[in-house]
């Protein structure tokens, strides 16, 4: 029996091993087979991840560019804007801007507005407040033909380096007036004063509508006047009657029908006016002219409901006699509504400024019985309603009271000595006001 070695293997440990060694091979072929596979997916996931971030690059491309056109369309927008808000011209002939007191730049936009398309009124405010350093002075202002916003608004700035000419119209007082005033401002081109009433009328571009009873002819004047007496001598007539407008200087012959043919009385806006050095006086009174038109025509349509006048023409007639009767403004409403109340009674007005102007330059600043029973076209208390024109220039606070009258059951009222009228009911109550006031007047005059 042969002895074993120990150091050498035996039969069993080299079967084992025998063994073990296919198990070893067939697990890196495992491992050789599944590396590939393993290396396909992690190449397919890396490629899914660079499209996903190709795609999420794209969409952010596409996020920027979106960004980009729409702030390029907002700034092609904003710039037809700006051009648009101050480059629109609009269209108008050479046209003067009447900036009044407490007027602003701002004050000016919406004509613009109203013509120029994508005008931005909150563009031009933002320029204004930027831009403009300085104050918006009064006045009246040139603008070219077409003007646009920009030149406008250039203009308007240079309203402190502008010889501006002070016209002040007066409420109350008379066309004749204000025609002296114009012919002795001498920044002030005159232009048509000195023609012919007609001739002034027609360059002032007046409608004969505006003037119903103003444009009478001799033969048709028993049509609105009083009967005055025809055996009144022209030389008579002449020395006694003359026209308020005659212009200084520039004495005619006049006949009962000069008090009211083609008399522009009441028709320029009693208001101070400044206007630009070399302004003529056609400009004037047509600017004058439109305003109290514009003023008339918005409170005749709104006018309280059942007043007697038939025209507007006849309620500014109405309007020139309060506004000469009353200095209070608080009583111009009162002084309306009384003399609407005779009217209704068929009483006559019955009201010295109206004898007052009647008398023309006669009058002296007293009213004698002799003038209270002269019958002139103007004298209310010889003529039945209201005279054929206005007697003096008509506050628009008058027009307001004369087309809004206070109700009241009043038909008399009388000076009271303080600036104030007594308004009484009856005429007995009326006769007392008139002795109270003729003793105030007489102790002021004793204390004087």
């Amino acid at each position: 029996m042969s002895e074993l070695n120990p150091n050498e293997p035996n039969k069993t440990q080299i079967q084992q091993t025998i063994d073990e060694k296919p198990s070893l091979d067939n697990n890196t072929e495992q491992k050789q087979i599944a590396e590939p596979e393993k290396s396909a997916v992690s190449q397919e996931k890396r490629n899914h991840n660079v499209a996903k971030k190709q795609a999420k690059n794209t969409d952010s491309n596409k996020y920027l560019i979106s960004i980009l056109l729409a702030i390029l369309l907002i700034v092609v927008i904003l710039s037809i804007s700006i051009y648009q808000t101050f480059f629109t011209r609009i269209e108008q002939p050479n046209q003067r801007l009447e900036i009044e007191k407490g007027q602003s730049y701002y004050s000016v936009l919406d004509k613009w507005q109203s013509s120029a398309p994508l005008f931005s009124k909150t563009l031009a405010k933002l320029y204004i407040k930027t831009k403009i350093n300085s104050p918006l002075y009064m006045g009246a202002y040139e603008l070219p033909k077409n003007p646009n916003l920009y030149e406008t608004l250039s203009i308007l700035q240079q309203g402190a380096n502008v010889t501006l000419v002070k016209i002040q119209v007066l409420e109350g007082k008379t066309n004749k007036d204000l025609y002296k005033k114009l012919l002795n401002t001498e920044d002030i081109k005159i232009k048509v004063l000195n023609l012919p009433k007609e001739k002034l009328i027609a360059e002032l571009g007046i409608p004969l509508t505006d003037l119903p009873n103003a444009i009478i002819e001799p033969n048709n004047m028993a049509k609105i006047k009083p009967k005055i007496e025809q055996e009144k001598s022209e030389t008579k007539a002449d020395k006694n009657i003359k026209t308020s407008e005659t212009l200084a200087n520039k004495p005619a012959k006049k006949t009962d029908t000069d008090y009211f043919n083609y008399n522009l009385e009441g028709w320029f806006a009693p208001n101070t006016y400044f206007y630009t050095q070399g302004s003529t006086d056609k400009d004037i009174l047509s600017d004058l002219y439109r305003r109290q038109k514009a003023i008339l025509t918005k409170e005749w349509n709104n006018r309280a409901e059942g007043l007697p006048y038939k025209t507007p023409y006849e309620a500014l007639i109405m309007a020139s006699i309060i506004e000469k009767e009353t200095g209070l403004v608080e009583e111009r409403p009162l002084i309306a509504g009384v003399f609407l109340n005779r009217l209704k009674h068929n009483m006559r007005l019955q009201t010295d400024p109206t004898i007052i102007y009647g008398m023309g330059e006669r009058y002296d600043g007293n009213i004698r019985k002799k003038d209270i029973a002269e019958k002139t076209p103007y004298n209310t208390y010889q003529i039945n309603g209201l005279p054929p024109t206005p007697i003096a220039s008509p506050s628009e606070g008058a027009i307001h009271s004369a087309l809004h009258p206070a109700k009241t059951d009043a038909l008399f009222f009388v000076a009271t000595g303080d600036g104030g009228h007594k308004f009484s009911k009856t005429y007995v109550e009326h006769q007392q006001a008139v002795a109270e006031y003729l003793k105030v007047i007489k102790e002021k005059e004793g204390k004087e």
